[in-house]
C-alpha cells in the first residue's frame, strides 16, 4: 500500500515515514508540507495528514480531487473544520480521530462501563503534553468529555476555573512541560472515595502505527466518515 504524507517535515511526518520504510506492508510514495508543493504525478493509495489545522481543508480537497482516501491525524480542529469533513465525506472516504492510540479506546470503553454506576460523582479531566503542543485542551481530552456527555446530557466543560464549580461542570486541565508524549487522566470523586482512569503514551509511534492501521482499514472505501471506534 502506497502512502502519501502531508506534513512530511514535522516530527510525526518523519516518524511515520520511518515506520513505512521499515514495514513490509506499506510503501512510501512521497510527502509534502504545503499543498502547493504537492507533485500531482505521485501515485498513492491513501493520504495520511500530520500537518497543521490551517491545511486541513486543502488536504481534504486534494483527496476529493484525486478520489483517494485520507486519514486525518491533525489536531486543533474547529467546528467549521468538522462541518467540512462531514460534507466532503460524502465524496471521499475520510478517517478522523483525535488520537490514534488503541489504549485510548480502551480507556473510553472502561469509562463507559463505569459511568452508569457513579452518576453523582464529580469528574475532572487532566491532560499533559510537551511544551511544543499548540492547542489546549487536547483533542483527546475533548473526546473524553464527549464520552462523558453521552451519559450526562447536561454536562458542560470548564477549562478556566475562576469560581465555585457547578454541579454539572466537568473540569478540564491542560499541562505543558518538557517532552511529555501524552497523558490523559479521568478523576471520578465522591465525598469518601476516588477512582482514577489513566492512559500514558510512552512513544509517539502508537500514533503513527494507529494511523497506518486506519489507512489499511480505509483503503478500499469510496466515501464515508470513519473513526477509531470503527477500527477497534
Amino acid at each position: 500500500m502506497k502512502i502519501l504524507i502531508s506534513g512530511i517535515s514535522g516530527k510525526m511526518g518523519q516518524l511515520l515515514k520511518n515506520d513505512i520504510e521499515q514495514s513490509q506492508s506499506f510503501e512510501y510514495a512521497g510527502g509534502f508540507d504545503l499543498i502547493d508543493a504537492y507533485d500531482n504525478q505521485i501515485d498513492y493509495d491513501v493520504l495520511i495528514d500530520f500537518s497543521h489545522v490551517s491545511q486541513i481543508k486543502k488536504v481534504i480537497d486534494l483527496s476529493v480531487n484525486n478520489k483517494k482516501p485520507v486519514v486525518l491525524a491533525t489536531t486543533g480542529l474547529k467546528e467549521e473544520d468538522f462541518d467540512y469533513i462531514n460534507l466532503k465525506s460524502r465524496e471521499v472516504a475520510i478517517f478522523q480521530s483525535y488520537n490514534y492510540s488503541y489504549g485510548i479506546q480502551v480507556l473510553l470503553k472502561a469509562l463507559n462501563s463505569v459511568l452508569p454506576m457513579i452518576d453523582d460523582y464529580d469528574i475532572e479531566i487532566t491532560e499533559k503534553h510537551h511544551h511544543f503542543k499548540e492547542d489546549a485542551p487536547s483533542g483527546t481530552a475533548l473526546l473524553i468529555f464527549d464520552e462523558i456527555k453521552g451519559h450526562r446530557k447536561d454536562a458542560i466543560s470548564n477549562f478556566n476555573y475562576q469560581e465555585k464549580r457547578k454541579t454539572n461542570e466537568i473540569g478540564m486541565h491542560a499541562l505543558r512541560a518538557g517532552t511529555i508524549v501524552g497523558e490523559h487522566e479521568v478523576l471520578l470523586a465522591s465525598k469518601d472515595e476516588m477512582i482514577t482512569i489513566k492512559h500514558e503514551a510512552l512513544s509517539k509511534q502508537i500514533f503513527t502505527q494507529g494511523a497506518l492501521r486506519a489507512a489499511k482499514y480505509i483503503k478500499d472505501k469510496k466515501s464515508g466518515l470513519f473513526h477509531m471506534k470503527d477500527l477497534v
